[in-house]
């Protein structure tokens, strides 16, 4: 196989070097044509060849992906650059772990798939990491988690980093404070809890303006630090660029996923369907992919406001099949959430009113009727704004 060659002066280098050890030249600037992977020979006996140009040519994405990461995997230096420190989370398909960057000497998080050989060398697996990896790539937002690389190890084990956030999920928070459990990561009140989600509707909206809708969108799915960030993770579900994978997530979501709230799977109302059951608005229920727009996600964070509300999904029964007719019906206020109102103490009514106009928020987000919705997330947070103007001070509840 021929070796890469300097860029000023031609000659060959050995990797991985520093510099051109003829020229002097760093080796950032010395690096090939990244096509000339895809170049070598028909003679070549390196032991995961190539294809020929005219035949790469022709491969889908996902193919030329796949033959990119064959070729660094030999090269990788994963197990020398990355310290492994614990596992932060799992699923069917990937687990989290908490790293150490040895070469930029900070924490971060690293996704990769899990250990057994099926799953590491599942094409559609992989794929779903490739999904993920460049949706968090893309999304360059302060609430949006971004991810700075993806690779695959010398095993074959195909990775992507992240930062590593420190915190909880909104639903914990929540959990936490019906709890009376304080924190610095916690210490909420109903005012503070809004403005940060605020923070995740601009994440939500930023998204949409670069072609990606999430459709999983949830308390679990909205990260908060203990520097009162907040970022919008999980991107696994979305639609990206109107590219329809919902029969791909469907196979994928039915062999991997043990988690018994996601439905991946022909539902009752006839179509695939994906995403939360009970966060699910109607036209997933439907499994209708060409109606998924930014009124979906509306319907998700209407979804999130509500829980935050009432202390329960908008959704609810006690069979998947119960749930998914849920969906397909108007949602009604419920019982406020223990804490939103002040405990012991007389309520007023500035404070009830202003309760009433939130709740009325989140009941326009959650209409069954897709026009009857915010038309985008950015008219959504205009109005959240505009209840937070007129939100009277002190902050309520909690």
């Amino acid at each position: 196989m021929d070796l890469p060659t300097c860029g000023k002066c031609g000659v060959p280098l050995s990797l991985p070097a520093g510099c051109c050890a003829h020229c002097g030249e760093p080796i950032t600037v010395c690096l090939p044509d990244p096509n000339a992977l895809l170049r070598r020979t028909a003679n070549d006996t390196d032991p995961n060849p190539t294809l020929p140009p005219e035949t790469a040519a022709n491969q889908d994405d996902a193919t030329k992906v796949e033959t990119l990461l064959r070729n660094i995997a030999g090269q990788s230096h994963f197990e020398e650059r990355y310290d492994i420190r614990g596992l932060l989370a799992e699923g069917g398909m990937g687990q989290i772990f908490r790293a150490y960057d040895q070469i930029l000497r900070r924490e971060i998080a690293i996704k990769m798939t899990r250990e057994d050989l099926r799953t590491r060398s599942s094409p559609a697996v992989r794929g779903q990491f490739l999904k993920e990896a460049r949706v968090g790539g893309r999304l360059l937002h302060p609430n949006v988690l971004p991810v700075f690389d993806l690779g695959v190890n010398r095993s074959g084990h195909i990775y992507y980093t992240m930062r590593l956030v420190d915190g909880s999920s909104l639903r914990h928070c929540l959990s936490a404070l019906d709890k009376a459990i304080l924190t610095k990561l916690i210490t909420f009140p109903l005012r503070k809890i809004i403005e940060s989600f605020v923070g995740a509707c601009h994440g939500v909206d930023y998204a949409h303006q670069n072609g990606v809708i999430h459709l999983d969108l949830k308390p679990d799915n909205i990260l908060m630090s203990g520097f009162s960030e907040v970022f919008v993770i999980d991107w696994g579900l979305a639609k990206v660029d109107d590219v329809d994978d919902t029969e791909q997530l469907v196979d994928l979501y039915r062999q991997w996923s043990h988690a018994s709230n996601t439905a991946s799977n022909t539902g009752v109302f006839g179509g695939p369907i994906i995403g939360t059951l009970g966060y699910m608005t109607p036209e997933q229920a439907q499994g209708d992919f060409q109606s998924y727009d930014a009124t979906t996600d509306v319907f998700g964070l209407g979804g999130i406001l509500y829980a935050i509300l009432y202390d329960q999904t908008p959704n609810q029964g006690r069979t998947d099949a119960e749930i998914l007719r849920a969906c397909m019906e108007p949602k009604r206020r419920g019982q406020l959430r223990k804490g939103i109102l002040p405990q012991g103490q007389r309520v007023k009514q500035e404070t009830l009113t202003a309760i009433e106009s939130l709740e009325g928020l989140c009941l326009k987000a959650l209409a069954t009727n897709r026009a009857q919705r915010f038309q985008t997330v950015g008219a959504m947070i205009i109005e959240l704004n505009e209840w937070l103007e007129a939100t009277p001070g002190p902050p309520l509840g909690f």
